[in-house]
């Protein structure tokens, strides 16, 4: 039988001991053995007393770290505490109380994961500290997702939201689309362990797997932004959108179908930011109508790809038909533009017919009667009389044309979605 007052007594001698001839750097971690040391035997011999002395040199020797934020003492307190986590973990009633191990559980887990971003932050650049947060906790995420223990998963997702405040901070404010390569791909880097969070969580944590997703997304984004130049910008955004949006319906996410729009929608706004702003030459640059001809391409393979009914099948179309129609009136002339709007819808209702889509063909109809109010309200008031009447004879072409389809074949349209 062990006498609490010896056991006392011993413990502060040999916490003595260690504190008088070890290096004052290396004292917590002679704490950190010796708190394990204790732990080990009161569990064994089932000793609350010794188990209790192992839980406050434990606590000793976090707090021996003010003396210095090494690395041996970081990486003993995290080893330490983990031990202590799993110790309580797989033990038994008969060998810890309930509340003892839910405590030692809870408590070990913050002090291990603590000790472990306390030793990035010391031993990694600045510039790469939120990636390694996040990395870090996405692997600690998997120890929790396997329950060693539970407590960890969601301690690991704190360390990966503050990883990704510090990326923000750090890497992404201050970002320009200029300079040395490695800064502006440092929101990329952080977005993949960001994804690899997303994914995992889709099952345990799923009110944050759409958190991750936007934050991974995000990140990519910025990065895309800063690395390519300007005019293909919106483009690399329109078809990481329709890779999202393949995912989404791939995978069955909702969200991820949300989050692809939300990106479509801010390469749209990228041109029309764009077409507004002035430039020095009145026609775009070729770039320009690259970029802005892939965008348009990479809505209407979204269009393709929702399915028919689908509420992203009209969404997609009318990005794509409405920044044509933008980009025709920032290339095209006041006087043809009436003309290549007309050309723009019979195309729309051409696809649409091929494609037995309504979508399309209600596209180009209202295009249609944009052509024919723009030519009633503005052409017969201020064109000249040759450009007006040839733009009233190309139209009324096309609206005769559209007119003989669909008498012809309006019975095989009814049934179109």
């Amino acid at each position: 039988m062990v006498t609490p007052v010896a056991a006392w007594t011993g413990t502060g001698f040999v916490a003595v001991s260690i504190w008088a001839v070890l290096p004052q750097h290396a004292v917590p971690t002679g704490w950190e053995l010796f708190s394990l040391a204790l732990f080990a035997f009161g569990w064994w011999w089932r000793l609350p007393v010794i188990r209790l002395q192992g839980y406050l040199l434990w606590g000793l020797g976090m707090i021996g770290l003010e003396w210095g934020l090494e690395a041996l003492p970081l990486s003993s307190i995290a080893v330490a505490s983990y031990t202590l986590a799993l110790a309580a973990l797989w033990s038994k009633d008969e060998r810890m109380g309930r509340e003892e191990r839910d405590a030692i559980r809870l408590l070990g887990s913050l002090a291990a994961i603590a000790a472990l971003a306390t030793l990035a932050w010391r031993v990694v650049d600045g510039a790469y500290l939120g990636i390694v947060w996040i990395a870090l906790g996405a692997v600690l995420m998997e120890l929790g997702i396997f329950g060693w223990p539970g407590e960890v998963r969601r301690i690991a997702l704190a360390l990966a939201a503050l990883g990704a405040g510090r990326v923000l901070i750090d890497d992404i404010i201050p970002l320009g689309n200029h300079g040395l390569w490695i800064p502006r791909l440092l929101p990329a880097a952080a977005a993949l362990p960001t994804y690899w969070i997303a994914y995992r969580s889709r099952r345990a944590e799923r009110m944050l797997m759409p958190v991750a997703a936007w934050t991974g997304t995000a990140f990519l984004a910025v990065s895309m932004w800063a690395v390519l130049p300007h005019d293909a910008v919106a483009a690399a955004w329109a078809l990481y959108s329709l890779a999202l949006l393949a995912a989404g319906f791939r995978w069955k996410q909702p969200q991820i179908g949300v989050l692809s729009c939300a990106l479509a929608a801010v390469a749209y706004w990228w041109w029309v930011v764009d077409f507004l702003t002035p430039r020095s030459t009145t026609a775009l640059p070729l770039s320009a109508l690259a970029g802005c001809a892939g965008t348009i391409a990479c809505y209407y393979a979204a269009q393709l790809l929702a399915p028919r009914g689908h509420i992203i099948r009209l969404y997609a179309s009318l990005l794509a038909t409405t920044l044509t129609a933008l980009l025709l009136y920032e290339e095209v002339s006041g006087r043809m533009l009436t003309i290549s709007w007309g050309i723009q819808g019979a195309a729309l209702l051409a696809a649409g017919f091929a494609l037995g889509d309504k979508i399309p063909r209600l596209s180009g109809l209202l295009l249609l009667l944009v052509c024919i109010l723009k030519l009633f309200c503005y052409d017969l008031g201020y064109l000249e009389p040759l450009p007006r009447a040839f733009s009233f004879l190309v139209l009324g072409l096309i609206l005769m044309g559209v007119s003989w389809v669909y008498s012809r074949f309006r019975e095989r349209f009814t049934g179109d979605r």
